[in-house]
């Protein structure tokens, strides 16, 4: 169970959109929460990212290094 300051933290859990797969699994590794928001660079939450997305995502074909919008 995290620790009431990790549940505070939860602004380590967003990416922009042309942030890569590899980002967002780096923050998905480190989070206790297993999901990444993704936001625009206005700062508007556009989606989000799980680790199972980022499975999937991966199996269809992108690469690390490709944005979190193919997953």
């Amino acid at each position: 169970m995290p620790k009431i300051t990790e549940q505070m933290n939860w602004q380590k859990n967003v990416i922009g959109e042309s942030d890569s797969l590899r980002a967002a699994a780096t923050v998905l590794n480190a989070s206790p929460y297993k999901l990444v928001l993704v936001c625009s660079s206005e700062g508007q939450l556009t989606g989000t990212l799980t680790d199972g997305d980022l499975r999937r995502g991966l199996l269809g074909g992108p690469s690390l290094e490709d944005s979190v919008t193919t997953a």
